[in-house]
């Protein structure tokens, strides 16, 4: 039930209080308003995306469609495979080959890794391309790897610095490309300070390069080991080197200078070789030299008068004042006069073995 106003005060109070619900509605109906604007801008937005995400969806079908293809294609290959196989185990005497050509270069260097050294090399024939990387260091390292590791190993853990007898990897030291010889020795000799070989009969081969890089080398012991060639410059790398016997091989040629500065030495044996030409006077920078044996060696070089003078002794062998053993004689060695064969005889004042008073004078004009 309205109550009536009883006077103007009454009125005025319920006209403010009117007027105030007015504003109260008229906020309500704003805030209305602002809601309904913000659904609609929201409402838009989502309407402008709806093709972005038809778009990702053409995509993800695309994608879907293509892992289908491939799976197909690798069905298909399997499929094949397995009919390839089932067709060898019913025609076992029928042959079917992979061409080598149509594999991964990586594939085919690790297919190659797996055969023998003395074998693998011998598939240099096939192509420049094969030869290329089967004589490649990379290749080396990867190859002997394979079949050196691990007795090198034990041969590491036991900690040897000797090594007396030739194995079936050392022989290949001796016919291997290069690269093969400079990483086995390298790899697996480097810690050696003997290296005995005597009798070794690798087959006339020539005196491995890489040996010379071993700098802790000592004792080089090749004696009948049926080398030919001649005796290499680089052996005076061997910077330790005390013994070097290379007696008993095919050895020919002049005695290389480079061996004079090997001053380390206290024995060289180049007995029963083929060497010719004059011994250089530079042999007198042997000064450690206790023994020396030049002889047996029966290549000749005749002069004008039918005299053989392969090896012709300096003085300067006087100079080699440690030497308790010297031989030197066979029929093509002589001195170039007699005060020189006198002179050293008195110099050598420690030999207890020589033959120097048995050797002729031959004069070389």
């Amino acid at each position: 039930m309205t109550t009536e106003p009883e006077s103007i005060f009454d009125l005025l109070s319920l006209l403010i209080r009117g007027q105030n619900q007015l504003q109260s509605d008229i906020k309500q109906i704003q805030s209305n308003q602002e809601s309904l604007s913000a659904a609609v801008v929201t409402l838009t937005n989502q309407i402008a995306s709806l093709p972005n995400e038809a778009s990702t969806l053409v995509t993800l079908n695309q994608r879907l469609e293509s892992y289908h293809s491939n799976l197909n294609d690798a069905i298909a290959r399997s499929n094949r495979d397995l009919s390839l196989q089932m067709l060898k185990l019913q025609n076992p005497t029928t042959k079917f080959y992979t061409r080598i050509t149509h594999l991964p270069t990586e594939t085919v260097h690790e297919i190659f890794s797996w055969i023998s050294p003395k074998q693998v090399v011998r598939f240099r024939r096939l192509s420049r391309a094969f030869n290329s990387f089967l004589i490649s260091k990379g290749f080396a390292k990867m190859n002997l790897n394979r079949f050196v590791a691990v007795s090198a190993a034990i041969a590491t853990s036991k900690q040897e610095t000797e090594t007396t007898t030739l194995n079936q990897f050392d022989e290949m030291l001796f016919f291997l490309p290069k690269s093969f010889q400079y990483y086995y020795t390298e790899a697996f000799l480097w810690r050696l300070e003997g290296i005995d070989w005597y009798r070794g009969h690798v087959g006339k081969a020539f005196i491995p390069k890489a040996l010379c890089s071993l700098k802790f080398l000592k004792r080089l012991n090749l004696s009948q080991c049926r080398l030919k060639g001649g005796i290499i410059p680089e052996l005076s790398h061997l910077t330790s080197c005390v013994v070097l016997n290379l007696s008993y091989n095919f050895l020919s040629g002049q005695i290389p200078k480079e061996i004079y500065s090997m001053t380390q030495l206290t024995v060289l044996s180049l007995k029963s070789n083929e060497l010719v030409g004059a011994i250089s006077p530079a042999i007198g920078n042997l000064c450690n030299l206790t023994q020396l044996d030049l002889s047996d060696n029966p290549g000749s070089v005749p002069n004008e008068l039918g005299v053989k003078t392969c090896l012709v002794l300096p003085r300067e062998l006087g100079k080699l004042v440690l030497v308790q053993e010297l031989f030197v004689a066979n029929e093509v060695v002589g001195w170039e006069c007699y005060s020189d064969k006198a002179q050293v005889g008195n110099q050598l004042v420690n030999l207890v073995n020589t033959d120097i008073h048995t050797i002729p004078i031959y004069y070389d004009y």
